[in-house]
């Protein structure tokens, strides 16, 4: 019976081994194994071109974004395979779409035509209640002679009635003068006033000075005490203890830059900004910020006109064990368990 025992736990510790097994091989995997990307551009004029690709376990998951003319298609390839397919922007395809579908319709409509249903062969048969029908179709039309002679009765009044339309015309001239006499009595109602209360100026002025000066105190109050609750609900976000956790969150993501930033950068960057000064200043910033500036990469400065082509590739990878330890590093801080419960609105000292 022990030995029945022994030998199920020792079945459940080793599945529970290789389970254990299997998801430590998993995180090992997602987080060293690096993600290479690469991406490629050209600008010439008003043409843009541009190509993204992201691989990861030796190109087993892969995927591709290529921009052109306004229209971007991203590929999700899972062993080498397409597994969805997306497209985003304006599409080519719809254009020749209702082309075709309008000619689908006229080909639809002939193909079922009148002639299979053959109705022509019931009124053969009956010959006799065709002819009574036309007989009394025969008969109505005398009945209906007269009615026909209404309409031209009724075709000579509207002629009479077609005269009222010349009085609108006599309505609307009518209608201007009224509105003209208002605007005149109105400019002349405040020059006259103007004119009227000239020696009342002086007293309009010194009452909207005291105005002004007695609703100065009240506006300044108000901004000052605005202020304040801005600088109360400020204070708690910008402590010693929060700008040293700031310098901390900086530190990090200078780090991750370090290692998510393009090892590989081939090209050419031709640039202006129609000012010299400004060119310049955009030229130092360029040397500055691209380290393979003046080596692999050559920045181009056009100081004459407006311009910006490019022809770049540029290649990296990606260990997320980075990003995973700084997010460690910054879990463990007091600090950012105070500020996430600050932004939740639970306070927090």
């Amino acid at each position: 019976m022990l030995h029945i025992l022994l030998w199920i736990v020792r079945i459940a510790g080793i599945l529970l081994g290789t389970v254990l097994g299997l998801i430590v091989l998993a995180l090992l995997l997602i987080l060293l194994v690096p993600v290479r990307y690469d991406a490629e551009g050209k600008k010439k004029e008003k043409s843009l071109a541009a190509r993204a690709r992201a691989s990861w376990l030796l190109r087993l998951v892969r995927v591709q974004a290529v921009y052109r003319d306004g229209e971007t298609r991203v590929t999700i390839f899972l062993f080498g395979r397409p597994f969805k397919k997306m497209r985003f922007g304006t599409r080519k395809v719809p254009d020749g779409a209702p082309a075709a579908k309008a000619g689908d319709k006229p080909a639809a409509k002939p193909a079922a035509p009148k002639t299979e249903s053959k109705p022509p062969a019931l009124k053969t048969e009956n010959k006799p209640q065709a002819a009574k029908t036309e007989s009394k179709q025969e008969a109505k039309p005398a009945a209906a002679k007269p009615q026909a002679a209404k309409p031209a009765s009724s075709a000579a009044a509207p002629k009479t009635e077609s005269k009222p339309p010349a009085p609108k015309p006599k309505d609307k001239p009518k209608e201007k003068p009224k509105e003209k006499p208002p605007k005149k009595e109105r400019e002349e109602g405040i020059f006259a006033k103007l004119l009227r209360n000239v020696h009342r100026i002086p007293e309009m002025l010194t009452d909207i000075i005291s105005a002004a000066a007695g609703t100065w105190p009240e506006g300044a109050d108000r901004a000052a005490e605005k202020i304040d609750d801005i600088r109360k609900k400020a204070d708690p976000w910008i402590t010693p203890q929060m700008r040293g956790l700031y310098r901390k969150v900086l530190r990090y993501l200078l780090r991750i830059w370090r290692h998510y930033r393009p090892r590989t950068l081939k090209g050419w960057l031709r640039f202006g900004a129609g000012a010299p000064d400004l060119t310049g200043q955009l030229t130092g910033l360029g040397y500055r910020l691209i380290p393979q500036a003046g080596g692999d990469y050559s920045l181009e400065p056009d100081f004459s006109q407006k311009i910006l082509e490019t022809d770049s590739a540029l290649s990296g990878h990606i260990r997320l064990c980075w990003a995973a330890l700084a997010a460690v590093g910054l879990l463990l801080d007091r600090r950012v368990w105070k500020l996430i419960r600050r932004l939740r609105g639970k306070g927090g000292e």
